[in-house]
């Protein structure tokens, strides 16, 4: 028997008859046809390594994709999954994307927008597709990483003051750095504690800020200061004589 092969052409792809004629010792001629059906191979997709991001808030970095042909018919669509922890957004960065959503590339030409809602790592999964529809699937599948660093939170010991003799005023903790609409109630949070007592004199005393912990948030302390006045002492003299140079005065009494 006879063996034939043949090469695509580079893009090629559809339907093509092949005729063979065959010839005899004796010249007869036979002749023979047969289909090659050569079909497309979805093109490829590209998408961002890696997307660094801090927890809560919007990353200036964005998912880029694009596409390179390998083969037959051009990628259209692409479908985005696992979006465990993100929040991801068309380029106006309003128009949310859900997991399991296609998008077409003219919807994502200046980049994908990542929101996270914890810190970590995470990878976004884009698949090439010629339609949207899972149907159309069967493309290459890219993988944008995401590493999302925690949100700083700045807490404060606020400055008090008191004067000598008071009692000791609370001690007051100040945030600044939740996102999210997420509170103190969201963390463990710090404490804050002084050196000064009841019966300490007049001086400043270091509001000591310590302890605290938080899966989203870098927590930075900052001590405050407790301020405590002299009080004022009045002195009155009771006796109410005129001075005299040649009368005795009593003593003098001091309240």
């Amino acid at each position: 028997g006879t063996v034939f092969s043949f090469t695509p052409l580079e893009q090629g792809s559809g339907t093509s008859t092949i005729t063979v004629g065959l010839s005899g010792e004796q010249g007869e001629v036979a002749n023979g046809q047969f289909l090659v059906q050569v079909n497309p191979k979805i093109d490829g997709i590209n998408a961002t390594e890696l997307v660094n991001a801090t927890y809560g808030t919007i990353a200036s970095e964005t998912i880029q994709v694009s596409r390179h042909a390998l083969d037959g018919a051009e990628v259209s669509h692409f479908k985005i999954s696992n979006l465990n922890g993100l929040s991801l957004f068309l380029p106006d960065g309003i128009t949310r994307i859900n997991d399991g959503d296609f998008l077409n590339f003219n919807q994502v030409q200046s980049g994908l927008k990542v929101q996270p809602h914890q810190g970590g790592d995470f990878a976004v999964i884009l698949q090439a597709a010629t339609a949207a529809n899972d149907a159309s699937l069967g493309g290459e599948v890219a993988i944008s990483r995401i590493h999302v660093e925690k949100a700083d939170l700045f807490v404060t010991a606020e400055n008090q003051s008191i004067t000598y003799g008071d009692p000791l005023p609370p001690l007051q903790l100040t945030y600044q750095g939740f996102v999210s609409g997420e509170t103190v109630a969201d963390i463990t949070a710090p404490t804050a504690s002084t050196s000064a007592t009841v019966n300490s004199g007049a001086g400043d005393y270091v509001i000591t800020v310590a302890g605290g912990a938080a899966n989203n948030y870098e927590l930075h302390l900052q001590n405050g200061k407790l301020t405590i006045a002299k009080a004022i002492l009045n002195v009155t003299v009771s006796d109410d004589y005129l001075y005299q140079p040649t009368r005795i005065h009593p003593n003098l009494t001091v309240t």
